[in-house]
């Protein structure tokens, strides 16, 4: 395969990606409306903010245990996205 179809096929595949990480990249996937609300409200309590969904809103319609469960854990999750980038560029950083 030539080298400009090659460059050509990354490119889309970068353009792809972005494609699906930009809109799913705050709220989660948002494969329903449960899904938001309980990551927004995990994400509000890591911050501190309390029981409040995306748009300000009380979360007072589902129950409330499995946002504080994904808390914990997506604060986890971004210590160890933390970690792996600066093990990564560690040498740039210095």
């Amino acid at each position: 395969m030539p080298k400009k179809y090659v460059i050509l096929l990354a490119m889309l595949a970068i353009l792809g990606a972005a494609l699906i990480i930009y809109p799913t990249y705050h709220y989660g996937i948002g494969l329903s409306p449960d899904s938001v609300g309980y990551i927004s409200t995990a994400r509000s309590l890591i911050s501190g903010k309390g029981f409040f969904q995306y748009d300000g809103q009380p979360f007072f319609l589902q129950p409330p245990l499995y946002p504080i469960i994904l808390a914990p854990i997506l604060e986890i999750a971004l210590a160890i996205n933390l970690i792996i980038f600066l093990s990564q560029h560690w040498k740039n950083i210095l």
